[in-house]
């Protein structure tokens, strides 16, 4: 499994935070392997994670690429 990448990173994000967004990304994506429309559920599970988390609103995208970075 390639390692997710995080894209639009402000500079003001502390490693921790960015840590645990990778982490949070890894988990999604293991829960939901193989599962119909996966991508959706993933997306679904990092945003409610975040949510609860780090509250506030959060917005996740699912992008696929070929090749990274994208």
């Amino acid at each position: 499994m390639p390692e997710p990448m995080v894209h639009g990173k402000d500079t003001l994000m502390s490693e921790e935070m960015e840590e645990f967004i990778i982490d949070t990304i890894i988990i999604a994506k293991v829960k939901n392997e193989g599962e119909r429309h996966a991508d959706y559920k993933m997306a679904k599970a990092i945003n409610k994670k975040l949510d609860e988390h780090f509250r506030g609103s959060w917005l996740v995208f699912i992008s696929k690429c070929e090749n990274a970075p994208c």
